[in-house]
């Protein structure tokens, strides 16, 4: 484990490999998982950290441009700089937000909700739910964070981001 948290991913094509293997290696999972008829909390559960897992060992291979690349990301640090921090952190927000919407949906006796949730359904919009909240929590604690710690800097016309101190 220790030598691959020791890999850096820098270019963007590498990146984009590595989220395409990760979701569908997380679908696969979940596909196997309700194909096996178990416990819906169980297999929610797994999912959950799996989905997790992978989101945190990207965050620690990827390294933006004009980031260090030796020295091993901060234990808060989701991404390279603090707008896409926020940008994806909205975005988990929002998404989280899905689950209860639909669950009140449903308990208000909305008709479409009401077929989407069924019991077997409820384990999974929990886990949905609180594994998009995680997410939303990360990244905006990593916007917060870097807000504070850099500034950006533009350099021969293009935008690198430095300490500030």
């Amino acid at each position: 484990m220790k030598a691959i948290l020791q890999l850096r991913i820098t270019k963007w094509y590498f990146k984009l490999t590595y989220i395409v293997v990760a979701y569908l290696v997380g679908l696969g999972l979940h596909i196997a998982l309700k194909s096996a008829d178990g416990l819906h909390v169980i297999m929610s559960i797994v999912d959950f950290l799996v989905t997790l897992a992978q989101f945190l060992l990207g965050a620690r291979l990827f390294r933006g441009r004009g980031e260090p690349v030796e020295p091993p990301r901060a234990w808060w640090r989701m991404t390279a700089w603090a707008p896409l921090s926020r940008v994806l952190s909205i975005y988990f927000v929002l998404v989280a937000l899905i689950a209860p919407i639909n669950l009140l949906q449903a308990a208000f006796g909305d008709h479409l909700a009401v077929a989407s949730v069924g019991p077997t359904k409820i384990a999974e919009f929990i886990s949905d739910g609180l594994s998009n909240a995680t997410l939303a929590f990360l990244y905006v604690n990593s916007a917060i964070r870097l807000r504070k710690v850099r500034k950006p800097v533009r350099e021969q016309g293009f935008p690198s981001y430095v300490s500030a101190k």
